[in-house]
């Protein structure tokens, strides 16, 4: 005879659900609210961010613009020196703290600790990320990632390219 086990994780998936649709993980009797544990046990949404598309700021003062994860091509004399995203941002909760971590071929560049000024659903910006570097930004493929109590929100990428056409 074969014994056969539960994993555990489909357990705590299970005990959630219970907690939530009995009560028993909500604040106070009658509540609504669900505790973020919860959230995350049942696969909620959470907060979200999702990127439309980027803008490189070049060393002349010009800006080009390119789709989200697309290969962005610029002459060798107009060196990108600012990184912009653009998209929007669902379920935030103001006042939350987040991360957002920036990455070039994989390994970390940079980290910012910032928090939601506002709540709800609306367009996103990031603050941008700027070198006064000659050399501008390397190429490479440029990644960001958004985490908010460890949970991953949402990514973005981009590959900077140096064009021999120009």
């Amino acid at each position: 005879m074969r014994e056969t086990r539960t994993p555990l994780v489909a357990v705590a998936l299970a005990t959630a659900l219970l907690l939530v649709l009995f009560g028993a993980g909500a604040q106070g009797r009658g509540s609504s609210h669900i505790g973020i544990g919860d959230a995350i046990a049942l696969g909620s949404a959470g907060t979200h961010i999702e990127i439309w598309h980027w803008e490189v700021s070049v060393a002349s003062g010009g800006e080009a613009s390119a789709r989200e994860g697309a290969t962005l091509r610029h002459c060798a004399s107009e060196k990108a020196t600012a990184l912009t995203l653009y998209g929007k941002a669902r379920h935030r909760k103001k006042g939350a703290h987040f991360v957002e971590r920036w990455y070039r071929n994989g390994r970390l560049f940079h980290v910012f600790h910032l928090h939601w000024t506002e709540g709800g659903t609306s367009l996103y910006r990031s603050y941008g990320f700027k070198t006064a570097r000659p050399a501008g930004f390397r190429d490479g493929r440029w990644q960001v990632e958004w985490r908010q109590r460890g949970v991953l929100m949402g990514k973005a990428n981009i590959r900077l390219k140096t064009s021999a056409d120009c």
